[in-house]
């Protein structure tokens, strides 16, 4: 269920919210970028075909999102956000020139201390790299998720170029920039063991590569649709071959304990790196959560958005609201119980 809320409310609530901050509790603001080259079929954010809705795609960013970047000004000039992150979809999509006019509609956009940006590291050249470097980018996160072209291929994805995810790699670690990258267990076809099998060539392979994080993400639905793998029984193989690999290459984990955000102690149990705990909270400030698991200690402005992408914003447990574009007219769903 769900109310709908005017702009005039979605200013009185964040004006509220901000002004009484909570020591300790962070204000993110996350920038939906709705828009993909391909439709993956592991994607649950899977977004609209760049090719197909070019003109969508050009209105998106030169008209819809700076003006409602412009719309929520009065909220992001009450505080600057401790964080921000460019999600999607594929914010790799942006142009150069996309980029810079992006980051300079958001007030106080150099003063905000934590910022990332994610994308396919086939959509990134030096010019795009050149301007997240030169506005001192926290981290950028790229989707690489095996480097088995046959799996890919049966998922509707274009493989990474190899070489230049390790070129990539080099060139932000020599600018201190941190780089994230991903792998996915389960979306390849066949019994589950082989397919642990073809992740620990991808995880050998990219350690090799050296990035700051590598993440594992365990494709779930594959596992529910196909009972006689044994669900939870390979979610535990997978795990043990996470620990195996920590120790043998010098990796370790976080203390999922102090984690307020389930979703976040979940999934760092799939995370490889070997930064110190205070290297490891200065990159992940921001970890964003869906409803009803966001934490109390966060409050994140979601804008932007196209069609069945929604970017949700909340202030901890006690507002939590979508926002819905169908026709370049922004609508703000309230969720309630």
């Amino acid at each position: 269920m769900h109310r709908e809320m005017t702009f005039d409310e979605v200013i009185s609530r964040w004006e509220n919210r901000l002004a009484n901050l909570e020591n300790g509790h962070t204000f993110n603001l996350y920038i939906d970028n709705p828009f993909c080259v391909n439709q993956c079929g592991y994607c649950i954010h899977t977004g609209f075909d760049v090719t197909c809705n070019k003109k969508d795609f050009q209105y998106y960013y030169n008209e819809y999102l700076p003006s409602e970047i412009k719309k929520h000004e009065r909220i992001l000039n009450i505080k600057t956000p401790d964080s921000v992150y460019f999600g999607g979809g594929t914010a790799s999509l942006l142009t150069p020139q996309q980029m810079e006019e992006l980051f300079k509609n958001i007030p106080n956009f150099d003063d905000i201390p934590v910022k990332v940006f994610e994308g396919n590291p086939n959509n990134f050249n030096k010019s795009k790299l050149d301007i997240l470097i030169k506005h001192h980018f926290s981290y950028v996160s790229v989707g690489v998720q095996t480097f088995e072209k046959e799996v890919l291929k049966q998922q509707n994805r274009v493989a990474s170029d190899e070489d230049h995810l390790a070129w990539m790699i080099d060139y932000l670690k020599k600018n201190n920039v941190r780089i994230s990258c991903d792998l996915m267990a389960y979306i390849g076809k066949g019994p589950y063991t082989s397919d642990l099998f073809r992740l620990k060539k991808d995880i050998k392979k990219m350690i090799k590569l050296d990035p700051d994080f590598i993440v594992v993400y365990p494709e779930r639905r594959y596992l529910i649709n196909a009972k006689e793998r044994g669900e939870e029984d390979v979610i535990l193989m997978l795990r043990k071959m996470l620990n195996q690999i920590r120790k043998k290459y010098n990796y370790h984990t976080h203390n999922n304990e102090q984690f307020e955000d389930p979703n976040q102690a979940y999934y760092n149990n799939y995370r490889l790196y070997r930064l110190t705990e205070e290297e490891y909270q200065q990159s992940h400030i921001y970890m964003s959560s869906g409803w009803p698991n966001q934490p109390k200690s966060q409050n994140t402005l979601g804008i932007g958005g196209y069609g069945t992408h929604q970017p949700y914003s909340y202030h901890g447990k006690d507002l939590y609201y979508m926002t819905v574009n169908n026709n370049w007219e922004a609508e703000y769903h309230e969720k309630l119980e």
